[in-house]
């Protein structure tokens, strides 16, 4: 698994590089080996990979077909799943359908919330944000924006930052 792991973390490496198809091969081996060994929360998570390099490429038809396999494999209250969910809204805005692309997102904070991972929650809200003010709800668009500055806040009062 070790050595699956590390040609994981080469393949993003990769992909923050834009070397989109040395990323996806490598990527595709990772995850053929996921399969093979049967770790589906590792194949969830080199899927979601992919699907963030699609997302990149402007690729979004693959990366939502990617985000779809990966979420029949896993339970969806996850951080993986999460992920999925956000990379997926991101897909979906990508192809003008900010509407669909709001309900992943909703989904992604929700999830996050619920286990708890602020700092993903507050930069979900962030990206929810964006889409609202591009559907013109700028009402939703602060209220996001709020919720994340009160996560960020409270996050500094936690940590003895903020007094």
């Amino acid at each position: 698994k070790q050595s699956i792991d590390a040609k994981k973390s080469l393949g993003i490496m990769l992909g923050e590089e834009n070397r989109f198809e040395e990323a996806l091969q490598l990527l595709s081996q990772c995850l053929e080996a996921y399969v093979h060994h049967k770790l589906p929360m590792d194949a969830a998570e080199v899927h979601e990979q992919i699907a963030q390099l699609y997302v990149r490429e402007g690729k979004c038809r693959e990366a939502q077909a990617e985000c779809e396999k990966a979420l029949q494999m896993i339970p969806h209250e996850t951080s993986t799943g999460a992920r999925l969910f956000r990379t997926l809204a991101r897909s979906m805005d990508s192809l003008g359908s900010t509407e669909t692309a709001i309900l992943w997102m909703e989904k992604a904070v929700k999830t996050f919330q619920d286990l708890g991972l602020h700092h993903e929650v507050s930069s979900t809200y962030s990206m929810l944000s964006s889409f609202y003010e591009k559907t013109g709800d700028l009402e939703e668009a602060n209220r996001c924006l709020r919720n994340m500055q009160d996560i960020m806040n409270q996050t500094l009062k936690t940590r003895g930052i903020l007094l």
